[in-house]
């Protein structure tokens, strides 16, 4: 009885709510390699041929921006230690959205453009998100998608149940696709098979993706992993960091970063791969660097350090690698979610997996027409025995 129960309701699920999680499978195997395409595409904006002089510092690259434009609000500086990477320097938003971001060459502090295909990529992921729907990322979208993928662990989990070979033992009926069949054993064997084979990674994507879905999961996670419910932070539509999401725009003061900026150099003797200074949003705040220390986890395994404006003297360092277990993964529900977690190969596998999606839509509905078209053909067996009966 439950076999019936969980596969009326696993195939009903699958036709139903399947096109929302195979466009969302499509997105967000675009979205994987978005840094790498996008840095391809754009040589001499996202990188810059390496030089023999010394990179401008911080606060010369903000001075730039402000040479250029003297009323531009300047919000965060990004560096990188790679010798071909450019600088960014993001600007306070003057409306709705992300604050502008102004990219620039390390060594002369020049604007090098606007990256062509990031707004393709942003596109796509406002419809992972959202399916670019009304509201934004707090409309009809989210839920919809929030629903969608927490179904996704149910089909999952039925499917795995479902699909429970009477040999467990027998690795054949787990992994090996049988493409010389024809017809509804085809398309069962694609299904059963394909799906063994991404059931991790679409339970880790899932169970991440409700992170951004519905607060109440978010909340839960965070006490269940840190002891504490999860922090609220000025976001924009698109969920970027603090300084640049809408909201109305704050004033940032002209601060001089160079005191942040050695003393950022002497607590981490230069070693590290990227690193965010934030500027304080009033008098007496800290500068705050979000920064990847080399040979850190995983590319969201961040260390945070607040810096005295005026001395540059270390207010607190907070280091990823010393963190509980339970605040590590609570800092890598992203890197779980694309993979890069895993390293390259993780994104990789992941990007293959959510590509995969449509393949359980498709071969889905075609089981359940093959099914109708059964029922239908012994429907009218059983009415012409009837009639044959009857005559």
């Amino acid at each position: 009885m439950l076999k019936i129960v969980l596969f009326q309701t696993h195939w009903f699920i699958g036709i139903t709510f399947g096109t929302i999680l195979a466009i969302g499978g499509l997105t967000g195997g675009l979205l994987s390699f978005e840094d790498d395409i996008l840095e391809a595409i754009n040589p001499g904006i996202l990188s810059v041929v390496p030089r023999d002089t010394a990179p401008l510092t911080p606060q010369q690259l903000a001075d730039a921006v402000r040479g250029r434009d003297g009323s531009a609000a300047v919000a965060s500086v990004t560096v990188a230690s790679a010798s071909d990477a450019s600088a960014t320097v993001g600007l306070v938003p003057t409306g709705q959205g992300r604050g502008r971001q102004v990219y620039l060459d390390p060594y002369t502090g020049e604007a090098l453009g606007e990256p062509s295909g990031r707004p393709f990529f942003q596109t796509m992921e406002q419809i992972h998100r959202w399916l670019v729907m009304p509201g934004t990322a707090q409309g009809i979208g989210k839920l919809i998608v929030g629903i969608s993928t927490l179904l996704l662990v149910f089909l999952a989990l039925s499917g795995l149940y479902l699909r429970w070979p009477a040999r467990v033992t027998n690795w054949r009926a787990w992994f090996k696709l049988k493409l010389r069949y024809r017809g509804r054993a085809l398309f069962w064997n694609l299904h059963a098979v394909i799906g063994t084979y991404v059931l991790l990674a679409y339970l880790v994507m899932a169970l991440t993706g409700l992170w951004w879905s519905f607060d109440w999961y978010r909340n839960g996670a965070s006490l269940l992993l840190t002891g504490k419910p999860a922090q609220t932070q000025q976001r924009g539509p698109g969920g970027g960091p603090p300084g640049q999401g809408g909201g109305s725009p704050q004033p940032v003061p002209v601060t001089d970063l160079a005191p942040a900026w050695q003393g950022f150099l002497g607590a981490t003797g230069g070693h590290y791969e990227t690193a965010t200074f934030t500027l304080p949003r009033k008098a007496g705040d800290p500068v705050q660097v979000r920064f990847l220390a080399e040979g850190a986890a995983h590319d969201r395994a961040a260390d945070q350090m607040k810096l005295d404006a005026a001395t540059g003297a270390v207010r607190s360092h907070e280091k990823f690698a010393e963190k509980s277990w339970g605040e590590r993964l609570y800092g890598s529900v992203f890197a779980l979610h694309s993979g890069s977690y895993f390293g390259v190969t993780g994104v990789v596998l992941w990007m293959i997996a959510s590509l995969a999606m449509p393949v359980f839509y498709v071969t889905g509905w075609l089981l359940y027409l093959d099914r109708r078209r059964h029922k239908r053909r012994d429907r009218e067996r059983a009415a012409a025995r009837k009639a044959a009966a009857a005559a």
